[in-house]
């Protein structure tokens, strides 16, 4: 159960920030001004479908694209691993990857691969959050991404990272 409650808290926290990369297309001609067609967003409950602050999802202008292929290259790297059904949100100085741990691999082995992926795609400044689920358990790892960079790059031993990196 708390596995499923902090999978879905997941889901929402990556819902809100805007993680939808759809854009409006554009259809240019020669001669001819561009054109969007802008997307329909249902308003909110409780709210007039005039008004426009009633919108379900982000504009295109809130759409952080950087951050959604951030999450679309992490999932990528940690399927071609087997970990397969992930929940990802990179934003805001973090870097959050739930999953459920694949039969077979070691809880720490598979946190320590996912940090790895993290920090690969980090840009130095962000908190890496790693929570692997394991039946009805869960362990958090947790650690600044330019740790894992050192730890990476070989600036910093095996000992010295795993004393940096806090489990739960």
């Amino acid at each position: 159960m708390k596995r499923q409650i902090a999978i879905v808290l997941l889901l929402a926290l990556i819902a809100i920030s805007g993680c939808n990369t759809g854009q409006p297309e554009k259809v240019a001609d020669e001669g001819a001004k561009s054109t969007a067609q802008e997307p329909v967003q249902p308003p909110s409950q409780g709210s007039s479908a005039g008004d426009p602050k009633a919108t379900a999802a982000p504009s295109p202008e809130e759409i952080d694209a950087d951050a959604a292929l951030k999450n679309t290259a992490l999932f990528e790297t940690l399927s071609s691993a087997g970990i397969l059904d992930a929940a990802i949100d990179v934003q805001n100085g973090k870097i959050l990857i739930a999953f459920d741990l694949p039969g077979g691999m070691d809880t720490e082995r598979a946190a320590y691969f996912a940090i790895g992926a993290a920090a690969n795609i980090s840009e130095g400044g962000e908190e890496i959050s790693i929570e692997v689920f394991s039946g009805d358990n869960s362990t958090v790892y947790s650690v600044g991404s330019q740790d894992a960079k050192k730890f990476i790059s070989g600036e910093m031993s095996e000992e010295e990272f795993g004393a940096r990196v806090r489990k739960s």
